[in-house]
């Protein structure tokens, strides 16, 4: 900060004017004593969406390049052929990687095969990966690579399970040594938005969450031990439409 003398009358005697010394705010100062600086903290989410942002921009650009070089990968069609298959047998040499490649319909399938995980099984910290979801770029597997490249911030969920009924649980955010757990969510069991099976889902409608946070439903189902399938929904009127696909690994699996 830099000083400035400034002459001062004092009011209570008139005849003794008195110099006292003020001190004139610098540029950052003057910011920091706004309302951007009082809530400079805000910003801090921004860190983290950033390459978000970057990551769709250079979908966006090379998309047409990776179209016409090379198409999807074709995808195995065993649920198909198999459409009376058990889930175990279905899933027993499953990765997350082969989840990573699935297309849509059979993210569709397994997940209505999925079983109902309990309260207490998902506990701790979790790794995750983004699947297919229903719009651009992540509706297509050629952009769901560069998504899922060691740079995306989303790097999965923790819980805490309370009870058999209830838990809660945050987001994992990280990019290099910067960590933070943030949108905040409570676990219960609950009906299926799609699917046969009861699922197990993430409810957002908290108020430490941003208003567009509070519109996400998250359901969940067991493919196999430790590893577990997702449906991102966002509600929509009277009811919710699915947004994307993702898959939780527990870290001792």
């Amino acid at each position: 900060m830099s000083e400035q003398v400034i002459v001062a009358p004092n009011v209570g005697n008139t005849h003794k004017a008195k110099f006292v010394k003020v001190k004139e705010e610098n540029g950052f100062d003057r910011i920091m004593s706004t309302w951007l600086g009082s809530n400079i903290s805000l910003l801090f989410p921004i860190i983290f969406w950033l390459p978000v942002l970057i990551i769709v921009l250079t979908a966006s650009a090379f998309h047409s390049i990776f179209a016409w070089l090379k198409s999807d990968a074709p995808i195995s069609p065993e649920l198909k052929a198999k459409p009376n298959a058990k889930l175990p047998e279905l899933v027993a040499s499953l990765t997350v990687d082969d989840l990573v490649n699935r297309s849509r319909e059979q993210l569709d399938q397994l997940f209505e095969l999925g079983e109902t995980p309990t309260i207490e099984e998902i506990s701790g910290m979790t790794d995750g990966r983004v699947l297919l979801g229903s719009f651009w770029p992540i509706n297509s597997l050629t952009n769901l690579k560069m998504v899922n490249l060691p740079f995306f911030p989303w790097k999965g969920k923790t819980f805490n399970p309370l009870s058999k009924e209830g838990g809660c649980g945050r987001n994992r955010m990280e990019i290099g040594p910067l960590k933070v757990l943030t949108f905040p969510f409570e676990t219960l069991i609950n009906p299926p938005l799609f699917g046969k099976n009861k699922v197990f889902t993430l409810n957002y409608t908290l108020s430490g969450n941003p208003l567009w946070a509070r519109l996400i439903r998250d359901d969940m189902v067991r493919l196999k031990k430790g590893l577990y399938l997702g449906r991102a929904n966002l509600k929509w009127g009277d009811g919710y439409v699915f947004l994307v696909y993702f898959t939780l690994r527990l870290k001792d699996y």
